[in-house]
């Protein structure tokens, strides 16, 4: 699918729309952030970028925040595929992405 990637933009409802070949599918930018490859924050820019390339507008120290939740939850994630058993729902850093994914970050 993504090698069929034409473009993608973040419009006035704060969604990102990705274009396909004959498609376009919305997603959250949090999703993006959380799931979209590597992070790069550019404080002086005041950007950050996911997968090198989709930048979006955030100040430092947010980005720095979203960053840290990420890590927080990739360990979670990784404590989890190491051992399934392992309950993460109460995890602080799961509840807080299931919290910001269920309300696109109006808290």
């Amino acid at each position: 699918m993504f090698n069929q990637y034409r473009g993608c933009y973040l419009d006035i409802s704060h969604f990102v729309y990705v274009h396909t070949t004959g498609d376009s599918t919305m997603v959250s930018p949090f999703a993006i952030l959380f799931f979209g490859g590597d992070l790069v924050v550019d404080h002086s820019k005041g950007t950050i970028a996911a997968d090198g390339w989709l930048k979006m507008s955030a100040p430092g120290r947010i980005a720095v925040l979203v960053n840290q939740l990420r890590k927080g939850v990739d360990l979670a994630l990784i404590k989890k595929i190491d051992n399934p058993a392992v309950d993460i729902q109460q995890d602080a850093c799961i509840q807080a992405l299931v919290t910001m994914l269920r309300t696109e970050g109006d808290l």
